[in-house]
């Protein structure tokens, strides 16, 4: 399975809220995802995602992977 797909399915978040994901919304100290709004989604307000320990596993193998 893709690191991708394990965490969308791991945040329950959807695919196109991951692919527009950056490193600067993530807080691994924290746990933290925090997505802004979009006047262009459903989700017009800013919002947090908490982060599992197999969600920060994922971004922390996609940080070793080093292709953004």
């Amino acid at each position: 399975m893709s690191l991708g797909v394990r965490f969308v399915a791991l945040t329950a978040k959807q695919l196109v809220e991951a692919r527009r994901a950056t490193w600067e919304q993530m807080d691994l100290a924290a746990a933290e995802w925090r997505i802004p709004g979009d006047a262009e989604t459903k989700v017009r307000e800013d919002h947090v995602v908490p982060l599992s320990d197999a969600a920060l596993g994922v971004l922390e193998r996609a940080q070793e992977l080093g292709n953004g």
